[in-house]
């Protein structure tokens, strides 16, 4: 069957491109000779499909095929009926398709477009000439390889999703299914089953369940092509209280029935409704309550609840008379005795009320008592009497006059017989008690109830009728406060109660009760915690919040939970998370800036004073227990007809808090004595209270013993008590205040720390894409690699080979781990960029907690996060697992072996690693780059973080510390793919600049690790202070509320007309009022005791920091301060330091403070200053460079080596941008883009405007310290022209603030340099071969130069050029060291490759491209070959100063023999010369000059005036002249001294022409002052200098007395005189002559010379003849650049001159011709 299909498909080829189609039948249409098209569904989006290009059957490509290579393909195979299994083959590249590839032009640096791979990378013209011209075969990308590019997917080399390729899926009516559909067979339509549905029946869609429908609504209609409507349940019938946690078939449910008498009110939607007793006018009349008839005459009485009524012709408060034709008399006033009466357990008292008078019933006389049953429903608080939220209580009551009989419904029927008119009904209502209402308000109703409802704990025919109703539940929510009390009424429906009495309707209210909530408990467990943790008991901590958590509920339960996740991100209740005070550089002064630091502990210890003296007054007033107030209350409302209710009596009936256990113990009293004679003495009331230790008691019934106080002294007390109240809310407003501050401040500082991670995470991302970084592709290799060795491993039998690997594996799982965090979220995107959109909000109380973590809610079309983990983070976890588990069993048999190894430690610590990237990752990040999301909103995130995270709570930062960075580089390095490779670079030159462009990742996205690490403990230390305002807030209105009580309680006690309802002012709840305030104090102490704390610490850590100590932890590390005075905060669990320590601690750590930065400017006085050097370029920091280039701004991260983690600098910087020279670039850096920036417009000439600005955090690098907030630090600013390194003018605006000049500023961190035209603030362009260059001012250090003063980076100091030249920059001493690495070579070779089956970079010293096998089909970098771990070096050995100094003279002596040598041995050449110069003129035939004969002809001379002094000394200089001589040496030699070889370095060099010398022997970064590079720069003066015109004049000659010389030699004199006109003659020599033979080849030049002089001698026979000189300078004005065509041309051409047959006929020119004479 295969077969067949096969040959049918054969039969349509066409030419055609498989991605341009969009349809599955158009797609499988298409094939040709190369390939087939097939159609690609992918597994998640089902309908989605896409074409690509590849080949049925197991068909990889193969040698020069012209795809990646033969394990880069996706494989797919499915089971045909047959049992056959049919295979079929995707390429990752289509090279299949028409137009699936093309071919670039001749492009710089070509690159192909995105989705497009180069399977071709040829130079233009060829590896030597311009390499980086390229063009390139591009072709179509089909796999997805970065996560979000169009494409199939694969995982493990298998493709997820389905291939068709000769028949695609049939379509199918809606509500129907395709079943059996594959690539061979359209498979067949089925009707979805019942409780599915498929709206579209298209391929690849499938039938979906029915979903359930919220509460109060049931889906109709669903299936099996809709999915149906919700409709609502009919109101007032039917009600469904279940909602979207059920299932679709749930149906709505008839509303209940009510018992007779009762209606169901609310049923309807998701309400079931609740029943409700007819009133209102209305009687029952199954199943609804209709309204009472109308009477014809007369009014209707009794017709509520079931009864109908009756009509009658008297009003309200009357009755009729029997047998008196309708005649009413009024009700009668109850005469019932008074006087308390005790019955059935209750205290009954107070008037008689006649209920039930009306129609002909005369009523009865009723008084009513309640109680309340609490033994059940206690709260387990501090307070053993009170309540919990929420909580269940019994209630139980009586209605004293009338029988169970007589209350049935049917029995007050309005008749004679009956004696009552009542339709009565019970209402039970929590009412409170307030300040402003002793008598109470409505809280909430809690239910309605008719008699035989209600449970009966008396006979039908007892005298008194006794009810009881339990399980009422008390209403959430509630605040915690006492006054507490349930009012229970007796209801008349028929509207005849009450008659001859003003009350209607009937009540009686229970004792008060008190609502303790869980915010006591709670508090309580947060200060045992803090306590715990500054005692080192972290776990203790964490465990008594989490018990909490779990047995509380409500706000209480939040509060503890939020605090026990907070604890284990950051341990916030001590001093690990908090910021350190801010250091003022704007102080101006060390003491100024010490008193600007202290200060605000200054503050905090003041208001600590304050409410410690308010604390210690107000625990005295305050009554301990509520005997104490019942006899402080006692002689206040003793007067005459004011006497208080028995105490027993009103304890049985109105207060649950009376009993045995309020009885004092004598402890209480004498506390009590005491309190009462303090008032008694500070109030000067002239009474004597008759208390003592044996104190006189009056006794009540229920012998309660009152303490005898005095009226005059308990209105004293109680004057005191208010005073001091009013007090206490004054000091804690002032708390508030400050707390708000404290607050405030922090949260001032989390928007620029949010705004600088936002920035980095940015420029990071940008720079890694600019660089060709890709973290997918790194996961994915990795991922491979990690299988692949562990394959390799596990059959290995060499344990110690399986521990080395595994140890090394660990630690890149770990590391890979961290560079993969934040990869994965909500969406397809994968990339190293979190794109956090998250802001920072005020931070009020309370918080929006709606999850998650932010409070932001997803946006639409987000994709399930667990969808995105399946492509880059699942497959690397899974082969993470399986090698932690390869590892475990490693360390298992090592340890039995040799007992120890680092597997123990390192495995526990890398598998919480893995834990800890998926938490942030899904429950911190991800929430946090949507919308709309704020950092105080939502929950935290419950991630539990092991203890072993170092000592500041930075897990992630400390799992980083414990892996090894050469391994994380090596992985890092595989980001880098075939794009970030120069293939026309060396190849060494590329491995290192890949190295680097490693490091610089890595280096960052740790570093943005600590910054979000910092970020997030900043959050979870303000969520920890957050409710402290709240705190003290609350303290103030509770002792403003308790001044007001105790007000009201002292008007009370002088009016007696006071209507306070059924209160007293014994009652408990007022004692519990007071005793509320006395919980409040002492959380306004507590409060003002960490805020104390707190600032204490926060300077200690500014102190620390400033001084250069380390914090090693939470208490064991301040404790090695020697400075540092302890002090604890008081709590109620412990007395802690006295408030006044504190101020001894504070200044103590001012002084400190002070002393460090005294110290710091008296080491900057003693010490030199000077530069520290980087340059940022394409081969130094590759990534820096290339988020430069493209967006203006740059990121780097400077670390501080081990050892230097307080690495300081001055508050200068500068940074300069260097250019190619002008010869080479003439208008470098021209403005480029806009940025909506203003210019600052404060220099008018053309200039760079560079700002150089550090982000705070990631100071230090072993987390042992914080690093403050740098206060009125500013950006420092550059401006400088082009090309040149000499800044601007600085701005005094512009200038960053100095405390004292000294190295304050931290060095190491975060960098962030822009660059703009300062004229236009535009984007510059940045040119090939430009330079960054960053200068750092610091204190010159100790030790021997180069200092390892960065951890990349070994160099010495600089200081800044005084001319201003990029060149000029020198060191302070010493030379620069060479910062290359590898060795030198000028070779420049690029490797390509037409096929791609081999590497595209193939060295004998790195990898080939790396190709991920089977599963992967990954292209990567080429990468330096790993070799084994090299042994340890050694001890590199130190010289001693004196050996340099020895070394130094010898050299110096060396040099001065060598100059010694050199000058006699060119005096003895020049010598030699002159003396064999004559014997060719003689041989020539030319007369002799010793003869001295006379010639018969004249010559023409080139002198034209008589011999004179000065003619006479040039001359004498001329026999001298070396230059002369130098003319007959040989031009290859001379040639030679002129050519130099470039040193490889990293440092950029000036292109100069004219200073080529120089700068072939130094780089401009290394050249030392006084060497030879600067005497050289000395004598460019004259080597530049235009030259004086030539003149050349004929004059008489005489024969007589001359001497004949050669044309050559006149040729010289001639010139020699030129130059002498303008100059003296030791100038000529020294000078001019010089710089002639430098600038010139002497041989070129005298051939040339001669040859116009021989043509010139040829032409005249006779006569003075002026012979042309050839324009020296002029000609040395035009530089010729190296390696050019001209310059080779020039080159050859003298060459040519110099040849013998040149040189021979020169000769016979100047034998034909006369000699010149010159004079001697």
């Amino acid at each position: 069957m295969l077969r067949e299909v096969l040959i049918i498909a054969l039969l349509h080829q066409a030419s055609g491109a498989c991605f341009k189609h969009v349809s599955c039948t158009s797609c499988i249409a298409e094939s040709n000779d190369a390939g087939y098209c097939m159609w690609y569904t992918q597994p998640r989006l089902e309908g989605i499909g896409a074409c690509v290009a590849g080949h049925p059957g197991y068909a990889p490509p193969q040698e020069m095929s012209g795809q990646l290579a033969t394990d880069a393909y996706g494989l797919w195979s499915m089971a045909l009926s047959t049992g056959e299994t049919a295979y079929f083959t995707v390429h990752d590249i289509d090279q299949i398709s028409d137009d699936s590839c093309y071919t670039t032009e001749c492009l710089y640096q070509a690159q192909c477009d995105p989705g497009y791979y180069a399977v071709q990378n040829n130079p233009c013209y060829s590896d030597d000439v311009f390499p980086a011209w390229r063009e390139l075969r591009c072709c179509r990308q089909q796999r997805n390889i970065n996560g979000y590019l169009r494409g199939f997917e694969a995982t493990h080399g298998i493709v997820d999703g389905k291939l068709f390729y000769a028949s695609c899926c049939a379509t199918c009516y809606p509500g129907e299914v395709i079943v059996g559909c594959h690539a061979y067979f359209a498979g067949v339509c089925q009707t979805c089953a019942a409780g599915r549905f498929n709206p579209t029946g298209s391929p690849g869609s499938s039938c979906e369940p029915c979903q359930p429908c919220e509460a109060g609504k049931i889906r109709r209609g669903c299936g099996p092509a809709t999915p149906g409507l919700c409709v609502e349940c009919e109101s007032g019938s039917e009600f469904k209280t279940i909602g979207l946690e059920g299932a679709w078939t749930d149906t709505c449910q008839a509303c209940e029935s009510c018992p007779r008498g009762h209606v169901r009110v609310g049923c309807g939607g998701a309400d079931p409704g609740h029943c409700s007793p007819c009133s209102g006018g209305s009687f029952f009349a199954a199943p609804f309550c209709r309204t009472c008839y109308t009477c014809i005459q007369g009014e209707r009485r009794g017709c509520g609840g079931q009864q109908i009524g009756v009509c009658t012709e008297c009003s309200k408060g009357k009755y009729e008379v029997a047998n008196t034709d309708g005649a009413c008399l009024d009700c009668e006033t109850c005469a019932e005795d008074e006087a308390e009466s005790s019955a059935d357990g209750f205290q009954v008292s107070g008037p008689w009320v006649r209920v039930g008078c009306g129609a002909a019933a005369t009523g009865k006389c009723v008084r009513m008592a309640a109680q309340l049953n609490l033994q059940d429903a206690r709260c387990p608080t501090a307070d053993a009497e009170a309540l919990c939220e929420g909580a269940s209580v019994s209630a139980r009551w009586t209605l004293h006059g009338l029988s169970m009989r007589q209350l049935d419904a049917e029995y007050g029927n309005c008749t004679a017989a009956a004696g009552l008119c009542l339709s009565g009904f019970w209402r039970i209502v929590l009412y409170r008690r307030e300040v402003d209402d002793f008598a109470g308000s409505q809280v909430a109703e809690l239910g309605e109830w008719f008699s035989t409802e209600l449970e009966q704990e008396s006979s039908l025919d007892a005298p008194n009728a006794v009810f009881k109703k339990s399980g009422l539940q008390l209403p959430s929510g509630l605040p915690e406060a006492s006054g507490y009390f349930l009012r229970i009424f007796l209801f008349d429906a028929g509207g005849s109660c009450c008659g001859a009495t003003s009350v209607s309707p009937v009540f009686a209210d229970s004792q008060d009760l008190s609502l303790a909530g869980q915010m006591l408990a709670v508090q309580e467990a947060v200060d045992l915690a803090a306590d715990e943790i500054s005692d080192g008991s972290w776990q203790a901590a964490h465990t008594l919040l989490s018990d909490t958590c779990a047995s509380t509920s409500g706000d209480g339960s939040w509060e503890a939970c939020e605090r026990a996740k907070a604890l284990q991100l950051g341990l916030p209740a001590g001093q690990r998370t908090m910021m350190p005070f801010a250091l003022l550089h704007s102080a101006g002064s060390a003491d100024i800036a010490a008193l600007g630091a202290a200060f605000p502990v200054k503050e905090a210890g003041e208001r600590l004073l304050d409410m410690e003296r308010i604390h210690e007054a107000m625990v005295k007033l305050i009554p301990p227990n509520l005997t104490t107030w019942q006899s402080l209350i006692h002689p206040l409302f003793a007067a005459p007809g004011r006497l208080l209710a028995n105490i027993t009596a009103a304890d049985n009936t109105s207060d649950v808090n009376s009993t045995d256990e309020h009885i004092a113990n004598d402890s209480a009293l004498n506390q009590s004595n005491s309190n009462a004679t303090e008032v008694d003495a500070n109030v000067t009331v002239h009474a004597t209270p008759n208390v003592t230790a044996n104190a006189t008691t009056t006794t009540t019934t229920s012998n309660i013993q009152l303490l005898d106080y005095t009226a005059e002294v308990a209105e004293a007390q109680l004057v005191q008590l208010r005073g001091e109240a009013l007090q206490a809310a004054a000091g804690a407003k002032a708390l508030e205040e400050q707390w708000q501050s404290e607050v405030s401040s922090c949260v001032q500082l989390l928007p620029g720390k949010l705004r600088e991670l936002q920035e980095i995470d940015k420029l990071l991302g940008e720079s890694g894409e600019a660089a060709g970084f890709s973290v997918v592709r790194m996961a994915q290799a990795i991922t491979w690699k990690l299988r692949g060795q562990l394959q390799a491993l596990v059959n290995a039998t060499d344990l110690s080979q399986k521990e080395q690997h595994s140890v090394e594996v660990v630690q890149r799982i770990g590391s890979m781990a961290l560079m993969m965090l934040g990869t994965w979220g909500h969406s397809w995107y994968h990339g190293l960029e979190w794109r956090l959109l998250v802001q920072a909000d005020s931070a009020s109380w309370p918080p929006v907690m709606t999850a998650p973590l932010g409070g932001a809610e997803l946006p639409p079309g987000s994709v399930d996060i667990a969808d995105t983990r399946k492509r880059v983070w699942e497959p690397f976890l899974q082969v993470a697992e399986d090698w932690f588990d390869f590892a475990e069993d490693v360390r298992f048999h090592v340890e039995n072996q040799t007992g120890s190894t680092s597997l123990t430690r390192l495995l526990p610590i890398m598998r919480a690693a893995i834990a800890q990237v998926s938490d942030f990752t899904e429950l911190v990040l991800e929430p946090l780059t949507r919308e709309g999301s704020m950092l105080f909103a939502g929950p935290l995130p419950n991630i539990s973080l092991p203890s072993s995270c170092g000592n500041r709570g930075w897990c992630l930062s400390f799992v980083a510390r414990q892996v090894s960075e050469e391994l994380a580089v090596e992985d890092a390095w595989e980001g880098f793919g075939p794009q970030a490779v120069r293939p026309w670079i060396d190849p060494r030159v590329e491995d290192l600049r890949l190295k680097r462009a490693s490091s610089e990742m890595l280096q960052m996205v740790w570093g943005r690790i600590r910054i979000f690490e910092e970020l997030l403990l900043q959050v979870v230390d303000i969520r920890d202070i957050q409710k402290e305002p709240s705190i003290s807030a609350a303290a103030s209105a509770q002792a403003t509320h308790i001044a007001a009580h105790i007000d009201v309680i002292l008007q009370w006690s002088t009016r007696s007309n006071m209507t306070t309802g059924s209160d007293r002012p014994e009652a408990a709840w007022h004692w519990h009022e007071l005793s509320k305030l006395r919980s409040a104090l002492d959380r306004s102490r507590r409060s003002a005791a960490l805020l104390a704390r707190r600032r204490l610490s926060r300077l200690e850590l500014l102190t620390a920091w400033v001084a250069g100590q380390r914090d090693d932890g939470y208490a064991a590390g301040p404790a090695t301060w020697s400075w540092r005075r302890p002090w604890s905060p008081w709590s109620v669990q412990r007395e802690g330091s006295p408030a006044n320590a504190v101020f001894e601690a504070s200044g103590a750590a001012a002084a400190k403070l002070e002393a460090a930065i005294a110290e710091k400017e008296l080491h900057a006085a003693t010490r030199a200053q000077a530069y520290l050097r980087i340059d940022i370029s394409s081969d130094l920091r590759p990534v820096t460079y290339a988020g430069f280039a493209q967006t203006g701004s740059a990121i780097l991260r400077l670390t501080a080596p081990t050892g230097r983690d307080h690495l300081m600098m001055h508050a200068e910087a500068k940074a300069f941008l260097i250019s190619l020279p002008a010869s080479q670039l003439p208008d470098p850096l021209q403005p480029g883009a806009e940025t909506g920036e203003a210019p600052s417009g404060a220099f008018p000439q053309q200039h760079i405007e560079l700002r150089l600005k550090r982000l705070p955090g990631a100071f230090d690098a072993a987390d042992t310290s914080v690093e403050p907030p740098q206060e009125g630090t500013r950006p420092f600013v550059t401006r400088h022209e082009r090309g040149t390194c000499m800044p601007l003018a600085q701005i005094q605006a512009e200038k960053a603030p100095e405390i004292v000049p000294a190295a304050l500023s931290p060095l190491d961190g975060f960098w962030v340099l822009t660059a703009r035209d300062g004229t236009s603030a535009r984007l510059l362009q940045i040119d090939e071969g430009t330079v960054l260059r960053l200068l750092f001012e610091l204190d010159v250090p100790d030790g021997t130069p180069p200092w390892q003063l960065l951890s990349d980076t070994r160099d010495v100091l600089y200081k800044l050029p005084e001319d201003g030249t990029c060149s000029g920059l020198r060191p302070i001493f010493g030379s620069a060291p060479e910062t290359s690495t590898f060795p030198s070579t000028t070779r420049t070779t690029l490797y390509t490759q037409t096929a791609t089956t081999i590497p595209l970079i193939p060295t004998t010293s790195r990898q080939g491209v790396i190709i991920v096998e089977e599963e992967e089909g990954l292209v990567l970098a080429p990468k330096q070959s790993t070799p084994p771990p090299p042994e340890a070096a050694q001890e590199p050995w130190t010289p001693p100063i004196w050996f340099y100094a020895v070394l130094f003279l010898l050299v110096l002596v060396s040099m001065v023999v060598v100059v010694r040598c050199v000058f006699k041995h060119q005096r003895r050449r020049l010598k030699n010369v002159a003396k064999i110069a004559q014997e060719p003129l003689q041989d020539e035939g030319k007369v002799s000059v010793e003869d001295k004969a006379p010639v018969t002809s004249e010559a023409p001379t080139i002198l034209t005036k008589d011999a004179n002094p000065l003619r006479e000394a040039a001359t004498g200089k001329a026999s001298e002249n070396p230059y002369l001589a130098m003319a007959k040496k040989s031009p290859k030699k001379m040639a030679s001294r002129k050519s130099g070889s470039w040193e490889i370095s990293d440092t950029p060099r000036e292109d100069d022409a004219k200073n080529e010398e120089d700068n072939k022997s130094w780089s401009e970064a290394s050249t030392p002052e006084g060497s030879d590079a600067e005497d050289a720069a000395s004598s460019r003066s004259s080597l530049h200098s235009p030259s004086s015109g030539h003149s050349s004049r004929s004059g008489d000659s005489s024969s007589s007395g001359r001497s004949v010389v050669s044309p050559r030699t006149a040729l010289a004199a001639k010139a020699l005189e030129a130059h002498a006109q303008n100059f003296s003659a030791d100038a000529l020599t020294a000078g001019a002559l010089r710089a002639h033979v430098q600038e010139f080849t002497p041989d070129a030049r005298a051939a040339k010379g001669l040859q116009a002089h021989a043509k010139m001698l040829a032409s005249s026979s006779s006569g003075p003849v002026t012979l042309p000189v050839a324009p020296a300078l002029e000609a040395s004005s035009k530089p010729r650049p190296q390696g050019s065509k001209n310059s080779k041309s020039s080159k050859d051409s003298d060459a040519k001159a110099r040849t013998p047959e040149t040189t021979e006929k020169r000769v016979e020119a100047d034998v034909t011709q006369p000699a010149v004479e010159v004079p001697e």
